[in-house]
């Protein structure tokens, strides 16, 4: 099967450890066997559960969630073969050689290349799989010819950090000076390096094929070259554990002449067995071990899960929708080398995009000697869709390389309870809020006029917004043009304090045979500085004849497109009022947008309007409801995002309580104390919570 949580991770760390391992490596706490002690009842194998189709995490139909791969399956059945049972751990890539050489595990599969290097510091098995690489680029991009390595000079190449294929382009491009050093972008992760070539930070991605094909089906990008660097995996072993080799060696063969490879290689690589390479004769060679002994080895053992025990992924803690927690795992350093206070926890993948939970990289407090554990904590929020959430967060070294076991953490989000309304509290003053019609036909305008006497300030808004953002004299008038049904809001302050609020809903239709237009908005949405510029997006359906933009009245555009977007820089202090009207057969439609224009107070430089091919992300909708709710009530919260999104965040006063997921969805937010709670969604164009930005908010109080 495959993951749909695809992870393009490429795979290869060429660490220059020691033949000769530490004297902690035989201790007998660590729990590792006695070295060259042949075929155990438990094969401790260690792997990456990061690299997808080789080994992953999958969800099964009754929602529990499981390491599978081709890997993974195929060093179960060699337990079979061996009569030992498979006990697998998942591990920082770049750390298992580390962790095999102090006992930690007794073997790794992890679609490790074989190459003379890592041949210094641990013996292989026979090779079970021969790959190609692939080269990735933008799709829909100019790309350049790459037929050799020599081609990809001068140009940015993103890969994963200490893999064969960053030790290639150095070596053939940076060492001879073909290429600068910076071209050569090396990442903790190959999903990272894909997501930058994505998001444009580097020209190419070179990894292995499969992974590749993955990242290209997932991502959008497309495969330029193959076969730049063949790859042989191979099953890592200690270079005194002869007879454990050998009966690796013996059941490998053993499944491959019963075919059960080739039904491995259908079932998670999509290949049919003309498509399988064919695999070496020969065992590779094993040289004596060269490499030069390091002064200590990393490692890392999660011990306990002090809190959140999800009890090997079978028991999932419940925890409500968007509640906050703190995660704990007791970790042991079981390696050689203290961890300096600079070592930082990160976090490394998840079964979903959400299931980081808010939580964000932290460092060690203070060094930890080798042998001694601590506890290590987490702040974290429960996604508001309810289901399950797995993060892995791993160590990572002063020089970036992840080592040890990773941390795990599961919950599962329940389906909370309908949310009830609290009824708000009447008025206590007299005040004048009128709209000339509460039933329009969508892309009709109404006209708002309101009076507050003796009121100190007052805000205008639609129901559910943050009021502040929404400052007007205490009379005024102000046309909208909502595209649904709308509740507006005028809200007085007094001198006394008090406040007092009238709301008025628009009821809105659809126009029988008009032009529709199903959104037009304003980025910003409500005020913009002299000087800068404002983005108008927009759609329109139906039998259309022409599409025209205004401003004032002032035609920005007489034959628009159906659906598009628009830069304008206001070039006067006031407030200005932006149209979409479509014409059909069947009629005009018509929606307005009012933002006002203020002056900073200095002198801006000339707005430069950003390229309108890169589209900015949209928030289309954003509510919560109730508005007014008692302890211990709910609130859903709905969105709807468009345009250029790549990332985005529910915050509940400023925790995140959904980061990522789908692009519409609702939700259900728990809230148990009293007081105000602002929700704000955040939309970003790139990666990492970089370019274009969008924002809205929603104000909540619980009585």
């Amino acid at each position: 099967m495959r993951s749909t949580n695809l992870r393009f991770l490429l795979a290869a760390a060429v660490l220059m450890l020691s033949a000769i391992g530490a004297a902690s490596c035989n201790d007998d706490s660590s729990g590792a066997r006695p070295r060259g002690g042949g075929v155990p009842d438990v094969l401790r194998v260690g792997t990456a559960g990061d690299y997808p189709p080789f080994s992953y995490y999958a969800e099964s139909d009754a929602h529990e969630l499981s390491m599978t791969g081709f890997d993974v399956d195929l060093i179960r059945a060699v337990g079979d073969e061996l009569g030992s049972e498979i006990e697998i751990s998942d591990f920082a890539f770049d750390g298992l050689l580390e962790a095999l050489r102090i006992g930690q595990v007794d073997a790794v599969i992890a679609a490790m290349s074989v190459t003379p290097d890592r041949q210094a510091l641990v013996a292989f098995s026979d090779v079970y799989y021969v790959g190609e690489d692939a080269v990735l680029a933008r799709r829909g991009e100019p790309a350049p010819g790459v037929q050799s390595v020599g081609d990809m000079a001068g140009h940015r190449v993103g890969v994963q950090s200490g893999s064969v294929y960053e030790t290639r382009l150095v070596e053939d491009l940076v060492e001879p000076g073909l290429t600068g050093p910076d071209d050569v972008v090396p990442y903790a992760d190959a999903g990272q390096a894909a997501s930058a070539l994505a998001s444009g930070a580097v020209d190419l991605a070179w990894g292995d094929r499969l992974p590749a094909e993955e990242a290209s089906a997932a991502l959008g990008l497309d495969i330029v070259a193959l076969g730049l660097e063949q790859q042989r995996f191979a099953i890592a072993l200690r270079h005194d554990d002869d007879e454990l080799r050998t009966a690796i060696n013996q059941a490998l063969a053993a499944l491959n002449s019963s075919g059960r490879l080739a039904v491995l290689s259908v079932e998670f690589l999509g290949l049919e067995s003309a498509e399988v390479l064919p695999l070496p004769t020969a065992a590779p060679a094993q040289p004596v071990p060269t490499a030069v002994p390091p002064a200590c080895e990393d490692g890392l053992e999660v011990v306990a899960h002090v809190t959140y025990d999800d009890h090997d992924l079978t028991q999932p803690p419940e925890v409500a929708p968007g509640q906050e927690f703190v995660k704990t795992w007791r970790v042991r350093n079981v390696g050689t080398c203290p961890w300096p206070a600079e070592n930082i926890i990160r976090f490394v993948q998840g079964n979903t995009d959400a299931a980081r939970m808010g939580g964000t990289d932290i460092e060690l407090t203070e060094p930890v000697p080798a042998g001694d554990a601590i506890d290590v904590s987490l702040d974290l929020a429960a996604p508001l869709i309810p289901g399950l959430y797995v993060g892995f967060w791993e160590m990572a070294g002063t020089d970036g390389a992840g080592f040890g076991e990773r941390m795990r953490v599961a919950v599962s989000v329940p389906v909370p309870p309908t949310p009830t309304p609290v009824p708000t509290l009447p008025p206590v003053r007299e005040m004048q809020f009128d709209a000339d019609r509460t039933v329009i036909t969508a892309g009709e305008s109404v006209t708002f006029s309101w009076n507050a006497p003796g009121a100190t300030i007052a805000y205008f808004f639609r129901r559910g917004r943050d009021y502040r953002d929404y400052p007007v004299a205490p009379a005024g008038r102000r046309v909208a043009s909502p595209d649904q049904t709308t509740t507006y809001v005028l809200r007085a302050e007094w001198p006394d304090g008090s406040a007092d609020e009238r709301w008025i809903e628009i009821a809105v239709s659809a126009p029988a045979h008009a032009p529709r237009i199903p959104w037009f908005t304003l980025s910003p949405e409500h005020r913009v500085a002299l000087g800068r510029c404002v983005g108008l997006q927009w759609a329109v359906e139906g039998e259309v004849s022409t599409v025209r933009l205004t401003a004032d009245g002032a035609a920005l555009a007489d034959n628009a497109p159906l659906s598009g977007y628009l830069q304008h820089c206001p070039v006067a202090v006031g407030t200005l009022r932006y149209a979409v009207v479509a014409t059909g057969p069947g009629g005009t439609s018509r929606s307005e947008q009012d933002i006002d224009v203020f002056d900073p107070g200095e002198v801006l430089p000339t707005a430069t309007p950003v390229n309108p091919a890169t589209l900015p992300p949209e928030v289309r909708h954003f509510d919560v409801q109730p508005y007014d709710v008692g302890v211990g009530g709910c609130v859903a919260v709905t969105w709807e995002l468009a345009g250029g999104v790549h990332t985005f965040s529910i915050k509940r006063n400023d925790v995140v309580v959904q980061d990522g997921g789908p692009l519409a969805g609702v939700a259900y937010d728990c809230l148990y104390s009293p007081g105000s709670y602002r929700y704000r969604l955040e939309a970003w164009s790139g990666a990492n919570w970089s370019g274009l930005y969008a924002r809205d908010e929603q104000v909540v109080r619980v009585r």
